[in-house]
């Protein structure tokens, strides 16, 4: 008799164990507001998920404070589907807070806390000096992406740091990426006044030519936007030559190239019709000095050489001159010399304007 009352327990605890349930998943558990204009309220919003089988009913939630108000869904949530949870902080203290969230429903084990914190303040920190680029309400510290002295298979990063202006949440996205780089955003949604950065890498494993290679990538202003001028990001990458064949009697008997100026500011504030500079190229090695490749980083530039080899002790001359119609759209450009010298495979020639 015993053993089949044993029986009979052990079969109900199996039924119990196979009883739908709901369960629920939260985004985060730590729900930030960014910084706060004083007296001003702010929303946030917390995404959660069914990961359960069984629908999930919020029942209700509340907030440790009166200056915290939340909103959530009435109906159920059914298995595999998210919901969003908006909380409205009332921005009438000063200074940094933490309060808490309790959740209510019918996921064991029925309560779940979650952090609210933020900044609230009334002074405004100037932003246009240290992210002096503009597109729409983000105000970003770049509008270029120089990756230089790449290396095949190996991956490199590059930043940028933006700030959201707008009153909306902003999420960043960088459209038409080429298949070498890829994005990251820290936060992922950036608030009013919020400042964060995007993580830019570049997969030296993609790019197979040696030497620059260009590309413009476009930051969205907001969901759906379009790609156009005002977006866009300049990225350029220079590949270096492989020099692991490169012997130690290659070194002894190499050329070595000379350039007279590796930078050039000209006075744009004299109004001329055309700015030009000569720069001489020398070879100060012991062998010919072959132009493998010459070229620049933008319209901006255009560039005439006189000849590609140089013997040793001699030398050309390079004539630069600069596009006026382009100036006011770049602040840099540059002139990528590429020779058969071992030791310095690229020369740089940067044009300040």
């Amino acid at each position: 008799m015993k053993r089949k009352t044993l029986t009979i327990i052990f079969s109900l605890f199996g039924i119990c164990q196979v009883f739908p349930q709901a369960a629920i998943s939260f985004g985060t558990q730590e729900l930030d507001f960014g910084i706060i204009p004083y007296n001003r309220p702010a929303e946030a919003t917390l995404t959660f998920t069914n990961t359960g089988d069984k629908p999930l009913k919020i029942d209700r939630v509340s907030t440790s404070c009166g200056c915290t108000v939340a909103d959530w869904p009435t109906s159920r949530v059914a298995p595999g589907k998210s919901g969003e949870i908006t909380v409205t902080y009332d921005a009438k203290l000063m200074g940094h807070f933490f309060r808490e969230m309790s959740v209510y429903c019918n996921a064991e084990p029925y309560m779940y806390n979650i952090a609210l914190v933020g900044e609230v303040s009334n002074s405004k920190v100037d932003y246009t000096k240290s992210h002096p680029f503009k597109i729409g309400d983000l105000l970003l510290d770049t509008d270029e992406l120089l990756f230089d002295d790449v290396e095949m298979g190996q991956n490199y990063e590059k930043h940028i740091s933006i700030v959201n202006m707008g009153d909306e949440p902003y999420e960043p996205l960088l459209m038409l990426m080429p298949s070498y780089l890829s994005m990251s955003c820290e936060p992922a949604v950036l608030k009013h006044r919020q400042q964060g950065e995007i993580k830019v890498t570049l997969d030296g494993s993609k790019l197979k030519d040696v030497g620059l290679t260009q590309t413009s990538i476009y930051l969205s202003r907001f969901l759906g936007d379009k790609i156009c001028d005002e977006t866009n990001i300049e990225v350029s990458a220079f590949v270096l030559p492989d020099k692991s064949e490169v012997t130690e009697d290659d070194l002894l008997n190499a050329p070595q190239i000379f350039v007279s100026a590796t930078q050039w500011t000209p006075d744009l504030s004299k109004h001329k019709s055309r700015y030009s500079k000569t720069i001489e190229i020398g070879n100060s090695g012991k062998s010919p000095l072959s132009i493998e490749r010459l070229q620049v980083s933008n319209r901006v530039l255009s560039v005439a050489l006189k000849k590609k080899v140089i013997a040793p002790g001699e030398f050309t001359k390079m004539k630069v001159s600069l596009n006026l119609k382009h100036v006011k759209r770049h602040r840099t450009a540059r002139i990528y010399i590429v020779t058969n010298d071992p030791a310095h495979p690229k020369e740089v020639i940067t044009v300040n304007l």
